[in-house]
């Protein structure tokens, strides 16, 4: 009887071993999971920190929340911002951006630093809700890189040469509530054929 206590109490014994040590592998597991997660995070915000920094030598406004999530060239004080087309591979690594204006005022002369080229860069932007790129020089191609942005909900793209045929690039944009084209080269006939595919979006022409 006492050997089969004795044997049951060590049989017991190395189970509570081994599921202490299950229970310590899990935990350092999860800790090191934990640790890497919060290092990748770390990582992040400092990548987005240096290139937000960057811009702003140019005096482009960034603003914050954990990430960057706006950008404006245009800030209303001081000089305008030195933003350009070089520009735009940083821009489009700020993936957390929700709002972004690339509009510089320069006397009522268009922004000729900012072209088709920018919007390649930005395109895959998926959160950005606001583009305004009015005083740009860009042009009806360069529209269908902005037509793959589908969380728009308001963009500007007044005073630029786009035309009808830039617009029909923009009908994929089904979240969009607010367009500005005033001074381009739109249509009547143009502007009419966007807006039924986009009900509800408010069109501003003219």
């Amino acid at each position: 009887m006492g050997s089969w206590v004795a044997q049951s109490a060590e049989a017991n014994g190395r189970r509570a071993r081994q599921f202490s040590l299950r229970n310590m592998f899990a935990v350092v597991t999860l800790l090191c999971a934990v640790f890497s997660l919060c290092a990748w995070h770390v990582h992040k915000v400092q990548q987005q920190s240096q290139i937000a920094r960057a811009l702003e030598k140019k005096g482009v406004l960034v603003v914050w929340k954990i990430y960057p999530t706006a950008l404006h060239a245009e800030t209303g004080t001081g000089p305008p911002a030195t933003i350009s087309d070089d520009d735009a591979p940083l821009i489009g690594r700020l993936i957390h951006l929700e709002a972004l204006s690339l509009f510089v005022y320069k006397g009522g002369r268009r922004n000729n630093r900012i072209t088709d080229k920018t919007l390649r860069h930005i395109a895959h932007l998926k959160r950005v809700e606001t583009l305004a790129l009015m005083s740009t020089c860009i042009t009806d191609q360069g529209l269908k890189h902005v037509g793959t942005m589908e969380s728009l909900t308001y963009l500007d793209i007044s005073c630029t040469a786009i035309t009808d045929d830039g617009l029909k690039h923009l009908e994929t944009l089904h979240r969009l509530r607010t367009l500005l084209l005033l001074k381009t080269n739109v249509t009547e006939q143009g502007v009419a054929s966007l807006s039924d595919a986009l009900p509800n979006c408010d069109i501003t022409w003219r």
